[in-house]
């Protein structure tokens, strides 16, 4: 979980959000600066609360107003004004202010049964899945605004709907747009079976290459003869293994 967050908690400001700066990992030292006001700042520190940092954050999570906070200087006093009063206007003027609840257990999210700030779609099958054992993935699926594997699963649960038959066609149509000498062959056609994040081996021209940028670079690890890993590929590979498709990034 990021350091910072930007968070709604009426015990700390009943009409605003407020940053919630959190300094080491004890969970003891943190702030809140308030930038309601136009070119000050309010902070505070957590001895001036009766409350703990878990609890606030369980309390932002189970109202679905916690959300990752940008690395932009706190002193920035004109960006973080017109941030919170964008995130005010967004989701504090429909709603009413919640005080912290008696228990600090997360209520689950009305959309998967899970304590997220996110919908997720399909959430019994990521359940299933091994990435939802690793602590730092899931909650980086359910809690920040950032993650690139909630695009991927929500993206890929509702290409591969049972309503949406074409989502490979308008893939590879795309891709022969994107490349003119691209020859889709027979073996192609036939709608993949989609698995995501399972570990592959790079293709031998994409491993050369790797291997010579690093030699370039100042990176240590270019004497390893081992092939290298490659965070954040997302493989699709059909059923018969006849195409892999690997997705480095997916907007």
């Amino acid at each position: 979980m990021k350091r910072r967050q930007l968070v709604h908690v009426a015990q700390i400001h009943p009409t605003s959000f407020v940053l919630l700066f959190e300094k080491g990992m004890t969970g003891s030292s943190w702030s809140v600066r308030d930038y309601s006001q136009p070119g000050r700042v309010s902070v505070r520190y957590a001895a001036e609360f009766g409350l703990t940092l878990s609890e606030i954050r369980e309390t932002a999570m189970r109202n679905r107003v916690m959300f990752d906070a940008p690395t932009v200087a706190t002193s920035n006093l004109d960006y973080w004004h017109g941030l919170t009063t964008g995130y005010n206007r967004r989701y504090l003027q429909r709603t009413t202010a919640v005080s912290l609840p008696n228990s600090p257990e997360p209520v689950a999210c009305e959309h998967t049964g899970l304590p997220s700030c996110y919908p997720l779609l399909g959430s019994e099958g990521l359940k299933n899945h091994p990435k939802w054992s690793k602590r730092h993935d899931r909650e980086r699926i359910l809690l920040s605004g950032r993650s690139e594997d909630w695009v991927t699963w929500n993206a890929f649960t509702l290409l591969t709907s049972a309503s949406n038959s074409a989502w490979w066609q308008r893939l590879l149509s795309l891709a022969q747009k994107s490349n003119s000498g691209l020859k889709v062959v027979a073996e192609w056609l036939e709608i993949p079976e989609v698995r995501l994040w399972e570990s592959v081996a790079s293709p031998t021209g994409y491993e050369l290459a790797s291997r010579a940028r690093m030699r370039c670079s100042r990176e240590p690890r270019t004497s390893s003869t081992q092939p290298q890993s490659h965070p954040g590929r997302r493989p699709i590979r059909d059923r018969h293994s006849s195409i892999q498709l690997s997705i480095a990034r997916f907007h």
